[in-house]
């Protein structure tokens, strides 16, 4: 088995909130392209929201969706979102267009409609705290390339804000490669540590034999800021 698990953190002070007194920029997108197929090959993707707000957030989860954009996938996508660690689920979706008419017009009206009817997406108002987005496929049939992605709504009377990303998913080559992605948005410099788990996760008792590479691309222009292999063998911090 070839599981990985890619976490991104924002680093925060000593006090867990995170530095926004010198600087605006912070995390507002956050996504992770994989493969998605039943059980322990289920993209399971969690985050952790910081501050004292409810923060609104769009949850996608795009299956056949990727073929408008060159990337053949079959699948589709369900998931659930759930609290973490008491695992009650606040929200799930299959077909976006079949939840309710007030969440398919906002999406609309925020360009965040997936591009697929057998794609799916919610609407979210959650609490600071961590949870679990779990993405499965319809009807466990059609294993195939997936994305997962989360967005930040603006609200200037929200002082909460992402801080944390992780992603458990099958790893393999090619289209097969776990691909995470994130947005920053704001002014000055966000410190960030990325890490790419494989075989540490046999102490969280799942055994895989993945040994990880990690690189780092700017997106769109795709140059490469960093690569690791072994984390403590080179100098981590750019």
């Amino acid at each position: 088995m070839r599981l990985l698990i890619i976490i991104l953190f924002l680093i925060i002070s000593s006090n867990g909130i995170a530095d926004t007194k010198i600087v605006s920029a912070h995390l507002t997108n956050i996504s992770t392209r994989a493969y998605v197929a039943d059980n322990l090959e289920n993209l399971i993707t969690g985050f952790i929201i910081s501050g004292s707000d409810p923060l609104q957030l769009v949850a996608r989860a795009i299956g056949q969706g990727l073929n408008n954009f060159g990337i053949p996938s079959k699948l589709n996508p369900l998931f659930g979102v759930f609290t973490y660690p008491l695992y009650k689920i606040i929200d799930a979706n299959d077909n976006w267009e079949n939840t309710n008419s007030l969440a398919v017009n906002k999406l609309k009206q925020l360009k965040l409609n997936p591009p697929n009817y057998n794609d799916a997406a919610s609407i979210l108002s959650v609490s600071p705290s961590a949870y679990t987005v779990e993405t499965k496929p319809n009807g466990h049939i059609n294993f195939d390339i997936g994305l997962v992605e989360l967005f930040e709504l603006p609200d200037t009377n929200s002082n909460s804000r992402l801080i944390n990303l992780s992603t458990r998913s099958f790893v393999g080559n090619g289209l097969k490669k776990q691909i995470a992605g994130f947005g920053i948005t704001g002014t000055g410099t966000l410190k960030l540590v990325i890490r790419a788990i494989g075989q540490g996760l046999i102490y969280q008792g799942i055994i895989t034999n993945l040994d990880p590479i990690l690189q780092i691309y700017t997106y769109p222009n795709h140059e490469l800021i960093v690569e690791n292999d072994n984390w403590d063998s080179s100098e981590l911090e750019t």
